[in-house]
């Protein structure tokens, strides 16, 4: 594909399981993550 361009912008998260804790913590982090990478110029990774 002559032209074509293709970005990407990814978020990461780690945490240690603990008792109670829920995988909406972790999806959380990863979402901060990505719009960290987004506002800084996108094509990168952000990590939370």
């Amino acid at each position: 594909m002559e032209g074509a361009s293709l970005t990407i912008s990814i978020g990461l998260s780690t945490v240690t399981p603990q008792p109670n804790s829920h995988c909406r913590q972790l999806i959380s982090a990863a979402d901060k993550g990505l719009y960290l990478a987004k506002n800084n110029g996108r094509n990168q990774v952000g990590i939370e």
